[in-house]
C-alpha cells in the first residue's frame, strides 16, 4: 500500500491546497515507520507519541503486507 503512495504523483504544490486523502495518512505512516525502524518501536512510538496524548487508549490499527498502518480505508 505505501510503495503505490510513493508512485502517486502531486496535484498542488504543497500549502497551496488542503484535501484529505488516505494516501495522505498512509505515507505519513510509512514515514513513521522508516523513523522508528523496529516495528515494535514503531507501534510504542505511535501510541505513547501519538494516540495517549490525545486521550485515545484503547485503539485498533491495521497494517498492510509490509507493516505499514493504513490509516483510512480503501473501497
Amino acid at each position: 500500500m505505501a510503495s503505490f503512495a510513493d508512485d502517486v504523483p502531486l496535484r498542488a504544490t504543497p500549502g497551496e491546497t488542503w484535501d484529505y486523502q488516505t494516501i495522505n495518512s498512509i505515507l505519513f505512516s510509512k514515514i513513521i515507520r522508516n523513523y522508528a525502524g523496529d516495528f515494535n518501536e514503531y507501534l510504542k512510538l505511535v501510541h505513547e507519541d501519538y494516540f495517549y496524548k490525545v486521550g485515545i487508549h484503547n485503539s485498533f490499527l491495521q497494517a498492510d503486507a509490509s507493516g505499514i498502518f493504513i490509516g483510512g480505508t480503501f473501497a
